[in-house]
């Protein structure tokens, strides 16, 4: 049996978790403006950010199944190395060169994922029990949530100082977190084994190892029909999501009728935040309340379902005051779901695939959200942001209800198999 330390201490976790979300605020605030201080048109900056996401869907799974075969510490050590190198080309890189850090950051978003918070979930997991699972992923979205908005905040504020080249200040910044954040996961977090722990890393052992983790996460999605549809269901939710995300702004501007928004975006944004935290903090208090995985399954439902309502409300809506209301409480809702999801999935997932479905999890969701904003951008060429968000509400709702399905097939098969004699 893998070995966890005695004395898991979530506070050192959660001071990663706080010093990567500032490092990502501070640069998400100016990433556009940055790539044209470098050089880049709108045009070369749409390119890069595909390329950004096309990376990283392809590196995405491979990355959880390396962290779960040679150990998610290491996997996660290395991304920050390799964005430790990133981060300075900006300071002096131009053009073409800058373009192609998009596919680079790519990767190293996905050599990030389902590393450290894998192995966060899994110590809380066999150190605190399930029914305390909910509170540790309450309390990581609130430090990642809070510290990026801290960190966009900071950010936009260092924009402003300008020597030797624009936003140099938040590039040596976002190093200096990035840095410190390496040291202390480094020095203060203990190694976890992996299962291929001293094997080679060589081109044959990986293929051996990604086979097995394929072959072992696919039979739990088909043994487990909770895992299944933890699956499935993040495909129509990325889809829908990526709608909303970017175009909300346009939205409150065609209620506004032409008028400034003023600090009406900064109240928006505050609340978007403040709704996913409290969200998780909730959904908390509802699990706990329930002990069931299937009582908790039924409001995961009743939370995708009521969100879909809700895209469609704010689609209607005319009033600045009611689209507020909405726009908060769908982002409640998205931080309750979010806590839910990851209460489901862990609970079910065995150690040594836990990256991997991670992974894979992230994978379906970035799926949706390139499908939804491919829709969108065909969507929008002739109709309406409201008509938009009513489809993607009814696409939410109705690919949420389709993977039952497949879940329902899975069950009736399990039911109707023979007793076996032993």
């Amino acid at each position: 049996m893998k070995p966890y330390p005695q004395d898991f201490q979530p506070s050192t976790y959660l001071a990663a978790f706080g010093i990567s979300g500032a490092m990502s605020g501070m640069l998400m605030c100016i990433n556009t403006l940055l790539a044209m201080s470098r050089g880049l048109s709108l045009s070369q900056i749409a390119l890069g950010f595909f390329l950004l996401s096309f990376f990283q869907v392809v590196f995405e799974v491979p990355s959880g199944m390396l962290g779960d075969l040679y150990g998610r510490k290491r996997v996660w050590v290395a991304a920050m190395i390799l964005r430790l190198i990133y981060l300075p080309i900006f300071l002096f890189g131009h053009g073409i060169i800058v373009l192609l850090c998009y596919a680079y950051n790519g990767i190293c978003n996905a050599l990030n994922s389902g590393t450290l918070d894998a192995m966060y979930l899994e110590n809380w997991l066999h150190a605190r029990g399930t029914q305390r699972l909910s509170f540790g992923t309450a309390l990581q979205q609130a430090v990642q949530f809070g510290s990026q908005a801290t960190g966009a905040l900071l950010g936009g504020a260092l924009s402003t100082i300008s020597f030797f080249r624009p936003y140099t200040a938040n590039l040596l910044i976002s190093i200096a977190l990035c840095a410190s954040c390496l040291a202390m996961v480094a020095h203060r977090i203990p190694s976890d084994t992996g299962t291929r722990h001293g094997s080679p890393l060589s081109l044959r052992g990986l293929a051996h190892g990604f086979s097995g983790q394929i072959t072992r996460t696919l039979r739990l999605a088909g043994t487990l029909p909770l895992v299944l549809f933890c699956l499935l269901c993040v495909l129509p939710y990325g889809f829908s999501c990526i709608g909303v995300e970017g175009y909300w702004q346009p939205r409150l501007l065609d209620l506004l009728h032409g008028q400034e928004p003023g600090m009406l975006l900064g109240m928006f944004s505050c609340a978007a935040m403040v709704g996913v935290v409290m969200g998780g903090f909730a959904a908390d208090k509802l699990i706990r309340r329930t002990h069931t995985a299937r009582a908790q399954a039924v409001w995961y439902l009743a939370i995708r379902i009521t969100a879909a309502f809700l895209i469609a409300a704010m689609a209607l809506t005319v009033h600045i005051e009611y689209f507020f209301i909405g726009y908060a409480a769908y982002y409640l809702l998205l931080g309750m779901f979010t806590c839910v999801d990851s209460v489901l999935l862990q609970a079910q997932t065995p150690d040594e695939v836990r990256g991997t479905v991670m992974s894979a999890e992230s994978l379906m969701q970035m799926t949706g959200a390139m499908a939804g904003t491919a829709v969108c951008s065909f969507w929008l060429d002739s109709g309406s942001i409201p008509g938009l968000w009513l489809f993607l509400s009814a696409a939410m709702a109705g690919g949420t209800c389709l993977c039952l399905v497949p879940v329902w097939a899975i069950r009736r098969r399990h039911q109707r198999k023979p007793l076996q004699n032993v």
